[in-house]
């Protein structure tokens, strides 16, 4: 396990402590448990998700956009010839390598019709599940610029099976309940923000208004600085929320791979600082740091498409733990080198 020996030297021991569960009127009863871990390209990604997916003794559930690295391949092939359950959710469009290369034992699933499914998810066994903005590819591994949460938890996991479940057509949906798991003071919400037709009502459509509010309510709560590194953002409500961030004197710092669109402008025409790292790798992330208490990320670029048109999904930690703190203080300095 290199990547966590080398957390260690850099960030001291992560301690999660033991706590008795927590009640919430909302959510129900809260089970504290071990720590959410963070991983960035640069902090043996790759490496990580080969660790995760050797442990499944069970099952393996994917949701890519793109799965096309020949190492994972070979290795989730090996796992399902040895009868671990591999399910693949993918973009209909990148099937593609998977069939070429992939099993004949490896499910392979894809959603027909209009937009993308554009998760980064990986569940082991209906118990871990890693989500983040990196796509199952060499790429996204060397680069890429990508950040992952993983986190123990058999309500996300089980949630994401019934996803799995929705796309293969085997449930209808039925509600459209926000996840959430409490880990020591940490707790995390997995939004999915699943496939809509923006002109007509349905469980998606709130599902997706529901995530978007989400951040746009995080955002008009911040106190002191806003930081986002984001690869594609056309949302215009977003905008909003963030200039109206600026007007009452939050710092707002941004990082885009380019300012070439409307947005980007409007942003600096309104004094918000956006930034540009020529010597930076290719920037991917979907990444919102709140006052150094809360973080978003996920899948999900700040575009229309990402809240109707897309299948999509993002992780909320609140009351960030000071060594997840110093981590993205860390990572947030590399990105701006």
């Amino acid at each position: 396990m290199k990547h966590l020996f080398s957390k260690l030297l850099l960030y001291a021991v992560v301690f999660c402590t033991t706590f008795q569960n927590v009640y919430s009127s909302d959510i129900g009863p809260l089970r504290a448990l071990e720590c959410p871990e963070l991983c960035h390209t640069r902090d043996f990604l790759k490496e990580t998700l080969i660790e995760e997916i050797s442990s499944a003794k069970k099952s393996l559930l994917f949701f890519a956009f793109t799965f096309s690295d020949r190492d994972l391949i070979s290795l989730i092939n090996d796992k399902a010839e040895e009868g671990i359950e591999v399910i693949i959710i993918i973009d209909n469009d990148h099937e593609s390598p998977l069939l070429k290369y992939g099993s004949e034992k490896l499910k392979i699933v894809t959603r027909p019709g209009q937009g993308r499914v554009h998760h980064k998810i990986l569940s082991v066994d209906d118990e871990k599940v890693w989500l983040g903005s990196a796509n199952f590819t060499s790429s996204a591994y060397n680069t890429q610029e990508n950040l992952f949460i993983g986190v123990k938890s058999i309500t996300f996991a089980k949630a994401l099976r019934e996803e799995s479940e929705i796309f293969q057509g085997k449930k209808q949906r039925s509600n459209t309940t926000t996840f959430q798991e409490k880990y020591g003071e940490e707790l995390v919400s997995l939004y999915l923000l699943p496939y809509s037709n923006p002109y007509r009502k349905s469980l998606e459509a709130k599902m997706n208004s529901e995530a978007k509010q989400e951040l746009i309510s995080l955002i008009a709560k911040a106190k002191s600085h806003i930081r986002i590194a984001m690869m594609v953002w056309t949302e215009p409500a977003l905008e909003k929320a963030i200039i109206q961030a600026h007007k009452r004197g939050v710092f707002v710092e941004i990082l885009l791979s380019d300012k070439k669109n409307t947005l980007a402008k409007n942003l600096e025409n309104a004094g918000v600082l956006v930034k540009v790292n020529p010597n930076l790798n290719f920037l991917h992330n979907k990444m919102l740091l709140i006052d150094e208490s809360t973080l978003v990320n996920g899948s999900a670029n700040w575009s229309k498409s990402a809240f109707s048109r897309n299948d999509e999904s993002f992780f909320v930690i609140k009351n960030l733990k000071k060594e997840h703190i110093a981590y993205l203080k860390d990572y947030w300095v590399k990105l701006l080198e």
